[in-house]
């Protein structure tokens, strides 16, 4: 009766995500082309006329989280997470997904958005608009966390520029118009004479003027910086909590799947006097080095800080186990290591 009564409402859930999936893959290249573009056309030049080595400082961090970013969400979006085989499967499993029936190897499960069995899955991603598993857990991660701190970098420089926009002395903007003074002047329309503080001021859409003149009134910086305030805050408080989730689960060496799995696991077990052991947790410090594949001679200045299209330790089929993994990790038993 209840799984009745769930179907529909997981049915209408899967309609949705494959619905909105391209649209949100295309929203996130739009928000992030729109926050480049304010960052390079008003707040670079702001501080540059502030502080030239400054402003060549900020723009080579705000290059290298953005290097970053796009990096790692076109990874994730272009890696397939992974699949079982088809044929010529052979896993120490008894478990076969009902609806490939297929084997499903340990941590692989099914996405009924995808219809396909993914490897180790975590989730559905539909800002990816695919399954995020095996192959491109690490990149889906690493996006997370440089849309965070692309998010507080804007934040924090936008600040400034906004409160001079809104409180302070706007003429500390007008470096802008050194090469366009004979518009700066005014303009004569009949009676009106349009000026930047008069684009400020008025709503009345705007005629017989090149495009480009209104991208450098008072008028475009305070919406542009008022409206991108307003999302880069509502992305950080999202994608904050979503990073420390899924960093709490990658500690725990579990994915979004095998936390619900587990939780239940350990109430039951918790009846019966015992104690629940997740078999892939191999404390939080050995999950993080394996999660983000450092092992081999590979570093986190030079793999994590910096783009990276390493592989993961194991194949997504089978895993190593807990009495291996320090050895294997450190380079001395990958030929004979035992697996699951």
């Amino acid at each position: 009766m209840t799984h009745a009564f769930v179907e529909p409402i997981f049915w209408v859930v899967d309609s949705v995500l494959i619905s909105i999936g391209p649209f949100l893959t295309v929203l996130v290249v739009h928000l992030s082309s729109f926050s480049v573009f304010i960052a390079y056309w008003i707040l670079y030049p702001f501080y540059k006329h502030q502080n030239e080595w400054l402003a060549y400082g900020l723009a080579l961090l705000g290059n290298w989280i953005l290097i970053n970013f796009v990096f790692n969400y076109y990874m994730g979006f272009s890696t397939s997470p992974g699949h079982p085989p088809k044929y010529g499967l052979h896993v120490d499993s008894d478990d076969v997904c009902k609806k490939c029936l297929t084997p499903k190897p340990p941590r692989t499960h099914h996405c009924s958005i995808c219809n396909h069995c993914v490897l180790k899955m975590d989730h559905h991603c539909p800002w990816m608009n695919h399954c995020v598993g095996h192959w491109n857990h690490r990149y889906f991660y690493l996006f997370m966390v440089y849309t965070l701190l692309g998010c507080i970098f804007l934040l924090c420089l936008g600040s400034r520029a906004a409160y001079t926009v809104m409180y302070a002395d706007p003429s500390e903007f007008d470096f802008y118009y050194e090469n366009v003074n004979d518009i700066v002047a005014g303009v004569s329309l009949g009676s009106s004479v349009w000026t930047d503080q008069y684009f400020f001021k008025t709503s009345r859409p705007l005629k017989n003027f090149p495009f480009s003149y209104y991208l450098e009134t008072q008028q475009f910086r305070y919406k542009s910086l008022m409206f991108l305030s307003f999302i880069l805050f509502v992305i950080s408080i999202s994608v904050l909590v979503l990073t420390l989730w899924h960093g709490k689960l990658i500690s725990g060496g579990e994915t979004s799947v095998e936390f619900l799995k587990n939780k239940y696991e350990k109430i039951k077990f918790r009846k019966e006097g015992k104690t629940f052991k997740n078999v892939f947790d191999f404390g939080w410090r050995t999950n993080w080095r394996v999660f983000l594949g450092l092992h081999s001679g590979r570093t986190f200045w030079r793999h994590v800080l910096l783009p990276s299209c390493h592989k993961p330790l194991d194949n997504g089929i089978t895993w190593t186990k807990p009495e291996d993994i320090e050895t294997v990790l450190n380079g001395k038993l990958m030929g004979c290591a035992h697996y699951y």
